[in-house]
């Protein structure tokens, strides 16, 4: 299981490239992934980091600062290639509480549902010590 993970610097500033080349872009940009997160968890999710299989930092948070996913909604995500395409999916809600997902072997336009069962209880036991 992977811990929290710092944020490096070339990562935030890759992450941000990432975003304004996106933000510009009405379709996918070549070589990217769109997929679709959908929060089934019950709970509103403040936190999405996305991250490589491969990378054993997590990098920033993907959501705009005042987005949230609430309950039963969806957001769409562009992801740059990976090797295997194999992503790692960590989302926080309003109370810290994680959901997480490893080695997620993503495709175009694939709908990744978090509910109840990708809660992270033993996080959650150590942060309530």
């Amino acid at each position: 299981m992977k811990k929290a993970k710092p944020l490096g610097t070339a990562r935030i500033f890759l992450l941000l490239a990432a975003v304004i080349v996106l933000a510009g872009c009405a379709t996918t940009p070549d070589g990217y992934m769109q997929i679709t997160i959908k929060n089934d968890t019950g709970y509103p999710i403040w936190y999405v980091l996305i991250s490589p299989s491969s990378s054993n930092t997590w990098g920033a948070d993907w959501l705009d600062r005042d987005e949230i996913i609430v309950n039963g909604r969806t957001r769409k995500f562009y992801l740059p290639p990976a090797a295997n395409n194999e992503y790692d999916f960590l989302l926080e809600d309003d109370e810290g509480d994680r959901y997480e997902k490893y080695d997620v072997v993503i495709s175009r336009n694939m709908v990744i549902t978090f509910t109840m069962d990708d809660f992270d209880l033993e996080y959650a036991r150590e942060i309530r010590q």
